[in-house]
């Protein structure tokens, strides 16, 4: 009975959010029916979807004292579709995989969402994740629209061996790195 409680839950959350999702001028209203709570939707771990429950049915004797009626009020579901945000997704163009590199670093490529103040950052690393060298890579274009980037990273040229090039969005908000790309590169300065 546990599990069928939540696929139950599940499929209305999907029903609604179909039904939202079909061009309707407003949420689906249904009334008279068991409606999960926001608690049953969060343990569905379903997000795309905030449920708000009315007033409960309350059920009414007959007159003949037989019987109940039908609830005298309406339990109703709302469902709000909430959209996830879009996902940047960073492509390095050059360097290529396994090019030889030296201080400072070409580096360019494409976005499919033009970060905040269209600036990516740009790393130098070597094998044990040191940073050698770090800078911003302007992107161009308008904001929240794809772009292409480019730009120039100055690293430690006392470096032998292989690294890589890393391009991340960076959060403004915490500095957690929202997407990332890397090419492995060989040093070759000197």
């Amino acid at each position: 009975m546990k599990t069928i409680i939540p696929l139950i839950a599940v499929g209305f959350v999907l029903m609604l959010s179909l039904a939202a999702c079909a061009g309707a001028s407003r949420a689906p209203v249904f009334e008279n029916r068991a409606v999960m709570s926001q608690a049953t939707a969060l343990a569905t771990n379903v997000p795309a979807a905030t449920l708000t429950k009315g007033p409960p049915a309350t059920a009414q004797p007959t007159s003949t004292g037989g019987a109940a009626q039908e609830p005298t009020s309406s339990t109703t579901a709302v469902a709000t579709i909430v959209s996830a945000p879009p996902v940047n997704s960073i492509t390095i163009e050059a360097p290529t995989a396994d090019a030889s590199i030296c201080s400072p670093v070409n580096v360019s490529g494409r976005v499919t969402l033009t970060p905040f103040e269209a600036t990516l950052r740009g790393r130098v690393l070597d094998t044990k994740g040191r940073v050698l060298g770090e800078g911003p890579i302007h992107v161009n274009a308008e904001a929240g629209k794809p772009g292409t980037f480019s730009g120039q990273i100055k690293f430690d040229t006392n470096v032998q061996g292989f690294g890589r090039v890393e391009v991340a969005d960076i959060s403004p908000k915490d500095g957690s790195v929202l997407s990332s790309a890397h090419v492995e590169v060989k040093f070759a300065c000197g």
